[in-house]
């Protein structure tokens, strides 16, 4: 009977591989285990801060959407949709309840809102500096807000490399304290010790560079978030701003008239009358 094409048997690589690990190799093996197990978990960790700051950019895409179809600056602001995950609008809201302050008196949304902003008239530049100063002061508590959600841990890829070191020094202790190696599986007995280094060299590069690039992307996001405030004043200024208009000048001293100086009107021959006690 001839024999079957594929044997069930393992090949012997996989069978020396097996023996090692269940033998020799087997605190080798634990050590690494735990290094991925760690690598994982920052991985994971990476991949939420990740997903968070997806969520803020779609949010922020949908919002400009909407703002570049409306038919003026103020009218999501009127209309009252709010976008709560997106930066942006948080700017944008903050600005629109300070321009609405300066024309209409009002920082919300009242009755008869849209025709009393079609009466009002617009606004002067120390006012607009007003709104740009608000829009300014929310731009940054909200991209810090945004870099605390979003930022990745700074010491997970150091943490894997110093645990990986801690576990290699600790097989090399344990096979300096009971040698059982022979000359001839010199090399098979010490490449065990030096697994964890390695792999924790491996897996902190892998972490490192994910968490590297994931900080790039949102420090980019958190100076957009910072620089939204003065494109949105461009456009409020050539909505809302009258650049015609002076401020009123002081009244000089000189047409206040000449001071007057108090007189007094007792005559030579009477005494300063005195008060009695």
């Amino acid at each position: 009977m001839a024999a079957p094409l594929f044997s069930l048997a393992p090949s012997p690589p996989l069978a020396e591989l097996t023996t090692w690990a269940a033998g020799n190799g087997f605190p080798a093996t634990i050590a690494c285990g735990l290094l991925l197990l760690f690598a994982l978990i920052s991985l994971i960790r990476v991949a939420t801060r990740q997903w968070r700051a997806n969520g803020f950019e779609r949010a922020d895409r949908i919002f400009l959407a909407s703002f570049r179809e409306s038919p003026h600056v103020l009218s999501i602001f009127q209309e009252g949709v709010e976008f709560r995950a997106s930066p942006r609008w948080q700017v944008y809201h903050a600005g629109c309840r300070e321009l609405a302050f300066h024309l209409l008196g009002s920082d919300r949304v009242e009755k008869n809102f849209a025709s009393r902003l079609r009466a009002a008239g617009n606004i002067t530049s120390s006012q607009m500096n007003a709104v740009l100063q608000a829009m300014e002061r929310a731009a940054g508590e909200i991209a810090l807000d945004y870099l605390a959600v979003t930022t990745p841990s700074a010491g997970a890829a150091s943490s894997i490399r110093w645990t990986g070191l801690f576990l290699g020094m600790a097989l090399f202790v344990e096979a300096a304290r009971h040698p059982t190696a022979s000359p001839g599986t010199f090399p098979r007995d010490v490449v065990p010790l030096l697994l964890p280094g390695a792999v924790s060299i491996v897996l902190s590069l892998m972490v490192s560079a994910s968490a590297d690039s994931l900080l790039r992307r949102i420090c980019t996001a958190a100076a957009r978030i910072r620089l939204y405030p003065a494109e949105l004043a461009i456009m409020i200024e050539r909505a809302f701003v009258n650049h015609g208009a002076q401020s009123a000048e002081l009244p000089s001293v000189a047409a206040l008239g000449e001071p007057v100086s108090p007189g007094f009107n007792f005559p030579p021959a009477e005494p300063f009358p005195h008060v009695k006690r």
